[in-house]
């Protein structure tokens, strides 16, 4: 029975029939009969398509992609990419397709920010499509970071940024250059994980999932002494906490912009505040070990980069300019000295 367009009295007209033994009815999402019959057709003929040859060979990206959201897979950059394969098959998707489309959609991105929002999210869609035998399985290549792209900033340029940003970021940005702690891992802090005393803090919502111990050098623990008490220890201008969520710091974003632009510095991101972080830590310990376990990375070659970073005498300069993390190993000796007395 082929496919008819019937007016029920709905918004849109409705498009109904049966077909390979099994019952349709879908709204054609429009008013025009012209335009509903011409969908029908292409409806149609996609059914006996799926019917002779297998759903491998009509299934596309946006049926995948809708797939993988209701399954409880990441809507959030998944949204972003469907208008670009609006209408495309997924059998048809390739690595060749999919750079082309990386440069319109993200024509100015770094490699990071293409793995983040465009490889990772297409490639989790494809592979639940294969998992669905809607498609033959594919390993998208992904851009990978230039050679010296790592970028840090000396202690004066901290120090000026942390100047010229808005009064409420002040303290995240003290923050985030005296922890390292993720753009994320901030924003969620809460007081009741914060040991000023100690000179310490416990971070939960950490991009490993595995919670780690952050040591407060003393230029933090004075920042955060200055903040009223509450649930969350940093919040926005309006005085309500941030919004957490996957691969956060976009909130953050605008303050940055500000101050860099005032401080006289090519645009910083939050994620330098770690990079900073561990490149002055290394210049100042030596300790490559205390690094990573501070971090919080799971593997030796994500350390090692920082060790090759720090110019010679860096350490004295931080000193001068009030970054000293020499001084929390100190307190945290002290700290457990007094305990087991």
């Amino acid at each position: 029975m082929p496919l008819e367009v019937k007016n029920i009295g709905r918004k849109y007209l409705i498009i109904r029939g049966r077909h390979g033994g099994r019952d349709i009815f879908k709204s054609a999402r429009t008013c025009d009969r012209r335009t509903a019959e011409a969908k029908a057709a292409k409806w149609e003929r996609e059914l006996d398509q799926r019917e002779i040859f297998g759903d491998e060979a009509v299934a596309t990206f946006a049926e995948s992609a809708l797939g993988y959201m209701r399954a409880g897979g990441e809507r959030r950059f998944v949204k972003l990419i469907l208008p670009f394969f609006k209408g495309v098959r997924l059998r048809d998707v390739d690595q060749r397709m999919v750079d082309k489309l990386a440069v319109k959609a993200y024509p100015t991105a770094a490699p990071s920010t293409l793995r983040r929002q465009w490889y990772t999210p297409i490639g989790a869609v494809l592979n639940f499509g294969a998992g669905q035998r809607l498609c033959s399985p594919i390993r998208l290549r992904r851009p990978k970071d230039s050679p010296g792209r790592l970028r840090w900033l000396w202690p004066r340029q901290a120090n000026e940024l942390i100047c010229c940003a808005p009064e409420h970021l002040r303290p995240v940005m003290t923050f985030g250059f005296g922890t390292g702690a993720r753009a994320g891992e901030i924003a969620s802090l809460k007081w009741k994980d914060v040991d000023l005393e100690g000179g310490q803090a416990w971070l939960w919502h950490t991009k490993s999932g595995k919670p780690r111990r952050i040591e407060l050098i003393p230029r933090v623990v004075a920042a955060l002494s200055a903040l009223p008490r509450g649930e969350f220890v940093f919040l926005t201008p309006k005085n309500k906490p941030y919004v957490t969520r996957k691969n956060g710091g976009g909130q953050f974003k605008a303050g940055f912009d500000r101050a860099s632009e005032l401080a006289g510095l090519d645009r910083v991101t939050p994620h330098v505040m770690r990079h900073t972080w561990a490149t002055w830590v290394y210049a100042q310990t030596g300790d490559i070990l205390k690094l990573k376990q501070l971090g919080g990375w799971s593997k030796f070659d994500m350390v090692e980069i920082y060790t090759h970073l720090a110019p010679a005498r860096l350490d004295e300069r931080l000193a001068k300019a009030g970054w000293d993390f020499c001084c929390a190993s100190i307190v945290q000796q002290d700290l457990e000295e007094r305990k087991s007395v």
